[in-house]
């Protein structure tokens, strides 16, 4: 059985009505900059994250969005990417 990680948050006062993920490093980043060098969308590339899997399952989000970050000019990969989930 999965453990919902944000049940201690829905107890504090209702309902969560986005999610945002700040990836500066680890494994949200490195896969969320594997799913786009695979030629997802950035939408695509966020939700196919572990914390894009949980916002999916858990929160009932299926949409995501780039807040804050952009792509190296060099390399494509994003050293840091700000990420709203919502539904």
């Amino acid at each position: 059985m999965a453990v919902c990680p944000f049940f201690s948050f829905k107890k504090l006062g209702g309902p969560i009505n986005k999610l945002i993920g700040g990836w500066h490093y680890g494994s949200n980043l490195t896969e969320f900059n594997n799913n786009l060098a695979a030629g997802m969308s950035l939408k695509d590339a966020a939700l196919n994250t572990k914390t894009g899997g949980y916002a999916q399952h858990f929160l009932g989000f299926n949409d995501a969005r780039v807040i804050n970050g952009a792509p190296d000019p060099t390399t494509g990969r994003y050293p840091g990417v700000e990420i709203e989930f919502t539904r």
